[in-house]
């Protein structure tokens, strides 16, 4: 459709994008935050890559995702900020800063089970899964076991274009999606969740009952990016989950 932005000496140019109805005309428009190079802040662009609008930050912006926070049926901008979130207007203006309950490494979005409200923000730290509301004030913490390991001996790892050496002595999951789903036809929908690691080739993967009960837990050999509802093929059926790894797609249901 159209380019923007280099890769140059190490620096890339745009650091994150996002698609959305970003002004309510109906026609979806791109999102992207620079970085470094060759400036630092958001531009709105349309479906052909004209700018609407540019907005220039001090830092390099973090994940956004387009979403009617208030429920007023317009768009609203939500950054992941150092852990906590920034709601934007449609301009890029900063409308109030919400402080989560837990640090928040990125804006993964998880409609609720009904698609009533807001989506809520989904993540996983700190052992547990996390379900934060957009105001930062309500949550749910489900047990996420085998998701911040303690290791017997600390990983050594060098930052490219660096000569300092970080040390990690834990191994945590670095981002994790997730869908509800309708496993048995007429009962309350269950979460499935997809959770992968930052630096080891594995995957959780979780279901949870609708009271947070974490009723089956799988670890997956490969990093798995993807997790999805697949629909019943007529009226009789039930949902189903579907898991997409590198090289593999992992199809899950109720028996």
């Amino acid at each position: 459709m159209f380019s923007r932005g280099e890769y140059e000496e190490g620096k890339p140019s745009i650091h994150e994008v996002t698609v959305g109805d970003v002004d309510g005309d109906g026609v979806t428009e791109f999102i992207a935050s620079w970085g470094y190079e060759p400036w630092t802040g958001f531009e709105l662009l349309d479906r052909n890559g004209n700018s609407k609008w540019r907005h220039e930050e001090e830092f390099v912006p973090g994940e956004m995702e387009v979403v009617d926070v208030d429920g007023d049926g317009k768009a609203e901008l939500v950054e992941e900020n150092a852990g906590a979130l920034k709601i934007r207007d449609t301009q890029g203006q900063v409308k109030s800063t919400v402080t989560a309950p837990v640090y928040l490494s990125h804006v993964s979005l998880c409609p609720k089970p009904n698609n009533q409200g807001s989506p809520q923000i989904l993540d996983v730290r700190e052992g547990g899964l996390w379900l934060v509301e957009l105001d930062g004030k309500n949550y749910t913490r489900y047990d996420a076991p085998l998701s911040h390991i303690k290791l017997e001996k600390p990983r050594v790892w060098g930052v490219p274009g660096s000569p300092d050496l970080m040390t990690f002595d834990t191994e945590d999951v670095y981002r994790a999606k997730g869908v509800w789903v309708e496993l048995e036809k007429g009962r309350p929908k269950y979460l499935a969740v997809i959770a992968n690691f930052a630096a080891i080739d594995r995957s959780l993967f979780y279901l949870y009952d609708s009271r947070g009960r974490l009723i089956y837990q799988e670890i997956l050999p490969e990093e798995c990016d993807a997790v999805a509802v697949l629909p019943p093929e007529n009226s009789n059926g039930k949902d189903e989950v579907l898991v997409s790894g590198e090289k593999t797609v992992w199809r899950y249901a109720m028996r």
